[in-house]
């Protein structure tokens, strides 16, 4: 697990994550087949396409199975993606997963690309380049923990996370692993060194919570009782089928790279193309304080559109909550000069949350054949 740097994610209760009327104090199950990462250092991409799984189970009533060796090799350095996975090893973070789901790259059904165990090599080939996504994620939302005085997560984190699981299925998480830290038969853990504070090693996914869970169960007792339901990439030899709980007073929980989740996922029945280009990849991030224009042109490489289309959203990433946003569609792209005079803003917001954002507007944009736009 790669940690991203720099990141100031913050929790925004004006964030689209739906209000339940009321959560239990107890959510979640061990029913899903836990699969095994090893031996490679890939806890990111299981954790990352774990999400996506229960996110579609959850829109759907399904009990889905997605591949991790798909996203692990479609985001290979030899690819056009922009990313920088060389191996299996490599490593990996929420950005990365993040960008392959929205990309519409994935996901796709395990059965067709199996998690190969023998080779850590990565090989981009037509069969990977040519599937089909399931699904694409329209909005990822992000958010940081925030601390009590204690050092541990503070009542809003807890129900954030919990709001997220319960409207979502799942959120992602980075922890701090150390296993002298877990009980002896690998269900229950609390991470209590303080010199671990800067140490995310590891990334699980959130599937659910015990607010009445002892902190008996621990080696160390924590302050309190409560934890998070775990599910693992270990197999299913590990905890309880896969599974363990942590503590609701792990400091290491979510450290800043705390969490996310799938705000809506669509099948894409009305949408033929998905315009991107993205030559880096997301792979980190950064800030900025005050205002940032930017245009990407398609078709790439001076291409020209083969037949008219007409453009009826558009995504985009956000470092923060609250940034406002305007989008300009310059439907005849010839060159620079093309900016001097924007058309009116075919959208305009703002948005409440970090993470990806898809804008429907609200009368599609046309594109004549025969021209490029931006």
């Amino acid at each position: 697990y790669i940690k991203p740097a720099g990141q100031s994610y913050a929790t925004n209760p004006k964030s689209k994550l739906k209000k339940a009327a009321q959560l239990p104090a107890r959510y979640g199950s061990i029913e899903k087949d836990v699969r095994d990462q090893n031996p490679f250092g890939t806890c990111w991409a299981f954790a990352g396409t774990g999400s996506f799984e229960y996110a579609v189970d959850k829109k759907t009533g399904s009990n889905t199975d997605y591949s991790e060796e798909h996203m692990i090799q479609r985001l290979s350095k030899n690819g056009d993606t922009g990313y920088q996975i060389t191996s299996k090893d490599t490593g990996g973070n929420e950005y990365m997963y993040s960008g392959y789901f929205t990309s519409g790259y994935g996901p796709v059904s395990d059965s067709l690309f199996p998690y190969d165990t023998t080779k850590s090599t990565l090989q981009i080939i037509p069969s990977i380049l040519n599937a089909k996504g399931n699904y694409r994620a329209t909005d990822v939302q992000f958010f940081k923990t925030t601390d009590d005085a204690n050092g541990a997560l503070n009542s809003e984190t807890v129900n954030t996370v919990k709001q997220a699981v319960y409207n979502n299925g799942s959120a992602t998480c980075g922890i701090t692993w150390d296993s002298s830290m877990i009980q002896e038969d690998k269900v229950s853990y609390y991470n209590s060194d303080d010199n671990a504070r800067n140490d995310s090693n590891h990334e699980v996914l959130i599937v659910g919570w015990d607010d009445d869970y002892a902190k008996e169960n621990f080696p160390v007792r924590p302050a309190g009782n409560g934890a998070f339901l775990c599910k693992n990439s270990w197999g299913k030899d590990f905890g309880d089928n896969g599974y363990f709980y942590i503590s609701y007073y792990d400091g290491f929980l979510g450290m800043q790279e705390f969490s996310m989740a799938f705000g809506k996922i669509s099948s894409d029945n009305t949408c033929n193309r998905i315009y991107q280009y993205d030559p880096l990849g997301a792979t980190t991030a950064f800030g900025y304080n005050d205002e940032l224009y930017c245009a990407n042109v398609f078709p790439e490489n001076g291409q020209k559109l083969a037949r008219k289309e007409q453009l009826g959203s558009v995504s985009f990433y956000t470092y923060d909550n609250d940034y406002n946003y305007e989008v300009y569609i310059v439907s005849s792209f010839k060159n620079q000069n093309s900016f001097q005079k924007l058309p009116s803003p075919a959208a305009r917001g703002n948005c409440r949350y970090a993470g990806y954002h898809t804008v429907d507007f609200s009368r599609p944009v046309t594109l004549k054949a025969g021209t490029r736009f931006a």
